[in-house]
Parts: C-alpha cells; sequence; structure tokens
C-alpha cells in the first residue's frame, strides 16, 4: 500500500503542477501588459532545471527524499507542458482530419439506424439514442429532469459506464478468436481498435478518453504478460491524458470521471469486505452495487457540491435500479443498432429493447417525484 501512495503521489503532483500552469497562463492573458505570454514557460524551464540541480546534490548529502523530489519535478513538468500546450494551440490547425471525418460519419449512420427501428415512444428513441451517442436532443425535458433530479444525470454523459459495458461486449465478441498467443493478441489489438473509434465517434469527451486509456494500458498489459494494477493504471492514465490535453483538467467531466475511478480503486474493496456472509448470492450483489454507489459519491460529492450546488439524496436507491437497468439496455440497444444496420433486427428484440427503456424512466421519474 505504501508503493501505491507513493505512485500515486507522482501523477497527482503532475495534475496540481497542470492546473498551476494554467492557471497562470489564464492570469497572464487577463494581464498581457504586464508580462509576456511567452516568458512564463521561460521562467518555469529555468525553475525546472534549476530544482533539478539544486535537489540533486541534496540528494547525494540525504537531505531530500527522493520521492519528494520526485513530485516536486512532477508538478514542474507538468506547469510547464500545460502552459506550452496552451502557446501551441495559438493560431494552430483546427480541420478535421480524416479519422475523424469518419468516425463522425459512423455516428451520424448510428443515430439513423435508431431512427429507423420502430419505437412506439419518442422518449425511448431519445433515450438510446443519448446511451449510445451520448446526444441528448431526442429526450424530453421532463426526462431531463427526471435524471437530474433522481441523481442519475451521469447515465446520459457518455462516460467510463457506458464504454465498460461495450468493451464487455468486445470481449464476449472478440474473445471467439481464440486463447492461441496470436488469438489474445488479435483480440486485445481489436478491442483497442473499435473502443479507440468508438471514442472519437462520440465526440472524445474527457470520461470517454479516460475509459479508452484504462482499455488500452490493460489490454497492452495482458498482451505483455504483466499484472494489472488499477492504482498504477489510474496514474499513469492520468498523466498520459494530461499529456496529450492539459486543458482538461478544467472540464468538470474529467474531474468527476476521476473523482469517481479514485472512489472505486481506493474505497470500494473496503467496503466489499464489509459484507458479512460468503459465496455468491443476490444480497451479496445488492451489497456490492451499494458499496460501489457509495465509493464514487463519496469521492464526487465534493466536487458536485462545489459545481453544481446539489447533491443526490437518493443516489443509492438510483444506483440499485438504474445500474442494472442500464447494464441491460445498453447491450440491447447496440444489438438492436447493429441489426438493424444489416436489416435484419427482429421485432421482439426491439420490444424488449423498448420495455427496458420505459421501466428505466419510470424508475427514474418515481424517484424524482419523492
Amino acid at each position: 500500500m505504501t508503493a501505491e501512495r507513493e505512485i500515486a503521489a507522482m501523477p497527482a503532483a503532475f495534475a496540481a503542477g497542470t492546473a498551476t500552469g494554467i492557471l497562470c497562463m489564464q492570469s497572464a492573458s487577463s494581464n498581457a501588459a504586464s508580462i509576456s505570454l511567452y516568458m512564463i514557460p521561460m521562467i518555469t524551464m529555468i525553475t525546472v532545471m534549476a530544482c533539478i540541480s539544486v535537489c540533486m546534490v541534496r540528494i547525494r548529502r540525504g537531505t531530500i527524499p527522493g520521492q519528494a523530489v520526485l513530485s516536486g519535478i512532477y508538478f514542474l513538468i507538468g506547469m510547464l507542458g500545460a502552459e506550452t500546450s496552451i502557446l501551441a494551440s495559438i493560431g494552430s490547425d483546427t480541420s478535421v482530419g480524416p479519422v475523424k471525418q469518419v468516425a463522425e460519419s459512423f455516428a451520424l449512420g448510428m443515430k439513423d439506424c435508431i431512427a429507423r427501428l420502430s419505437f412506439k415512444s419518442p422518449d425511448t428513441y431519445g433515450l438510446v439514442t443519448a446511451l449510445i451517442t451520448g446526444d441528448k436532443i431526442g429526450l424530453s425535458r421532463q426526462s431531463i429532469s427526471a435524471f437530474r433530479e433522481s441523481g442519475a444525470s451521469h447515465i446520459l454523459a457518455l462516460s467510463g459506464m457506458h464504454l465498460g459495458i461495450i468493451y464487455m461486449m468486445l470481449s464476449i465478441i472478440f474473445g471467439l478468436l481464440g486463447k492461441s498467443p496470436v488469438g489474445k493478441c488479435a483480440r486485445s489489438l481489436c478491442i483497442i481498435f473499435c473502443s479507440l473509434f468508438y471514442c472519437i465517434a462520440t465526440g472524445a469527451s474527457a470520461s470517454i478518453v479516460r475509459a479508452f486509456i484504462f482499455i488500452a494500458l490493460y489490454e497492452a498489459a495482458r498482451m505483455s504478460g504483466r499484472s494489472v494494477r488499477p492504482a498504477r493504471v489510474l496514474g499513469l492514465s492520468l498523466l498520459i491524458q494530461l499529456s496529450l490535453s492539459p486543458t482538461s483538467i478544467g472540464e468538470v467531466g474529467f474531474q468527476l470521471s476521476y473523482f469517481a475511478m479514485g472512489g472505486i480503486i481506493y474505497l470500494f474493496p473496503a467496503l466489499k469486505r464489509w459484507y458479512p456472509g460468503a459465496g455468491f448470492s443476490i444480497s451479496r450483489k445488492i451489497w456490492n452495487i451499494t458499496a460501489m454507489s457509495i465509493s464514487c459519491q463519496v469521492f464526487t460529492a465534493p466536487a458536485v457540491w462545489i459545481y453544481f450546488g446539489t447533491f443526490p439524496v437518493y443516489f443509492m436507491i438510483t444506483n440499485m435500479i438504474s445500474l442494472p437497468l442500464v447494464s441491460i439496455l445498453i447491450p440491447l440497444a447496440v444489438t438492436c443498432t447493429g441489426l438493424e444496420a444489416a436489416g435484419i433486427c427482429p421485432d421482439f428484440l426491439v420490444r424488449i429493447t423498448e420495455w427496458t427503456a420505459t421501466a428505466l424512466l419510470y424508475s427514474m421519474e418515481t424517484i424524482a417525484s419523492l
């Protein structure tokens, strides 16, 4: 546990440095007359090199712990990276590349296939579209309000939960490639490619990107035969995502996504062990869902209160009902969409999908009215 904490300290320091760098650039841009924007990265770089030189000398003398030095270096590198990234984005080309064009066309194709499904209720169409593509334009204001007031807004916003469910579907499909070394490698590469394509097609929000990096790191570890430690994957994911897009640290979705994963990794295992029984049972499954809900809420509650000024009172009831239904609805919706694209979607499958969506909507509206 001590080693895990030490490893987690470095990405945390990098994130803190990234946030500091963005704040410095924002302050300078609001008062450009007093200091040049390009002076800040130069000052930071000089500070980084000076600190490294001083710390290396002091480490040899044993006056500064190595972990503190590494954390300080990660902080300064994160700060420099954020500043240079913002400067590099000034006047850069914002044209859409061919891969993104194909992904966006794929997203439009998914919406078209969903629209062709014979749903009787417009709310079902809106909910299925939101869960698969992230587009909530088809949902009524009443439905959106019901999800918000019941504490289930995260279900409508594409996140790691959605990509995680799709990941499980991909694992089953590409698991048919076999268990040979070549088959396992092909399986992992196909999963990474499909997950990346879905990430781009749905807009590559911060939480979806985080989930994709998790999947890519996990599958890369499987291909190399290495064990996967969630805390290390979380830290490495944070480093990679902030290195690619430092400004994403200011997005609410980014912050809530990593806070929620922190709760799942650090708090959920302890709460799960509180269950008194042994073996599999329905009550144990319910407790695990409850424990995961509590873990996420404890870590995200401060940010939710700061940004939205509210707290979901019935979050445990909401998640106990919504998570199983969503875990059923997304695979059904994806299957219907894929079969409809091939022109062979059976009507009974559409009806089952609609019943599940109706049950989810009704549950959220009931909880919201409490």
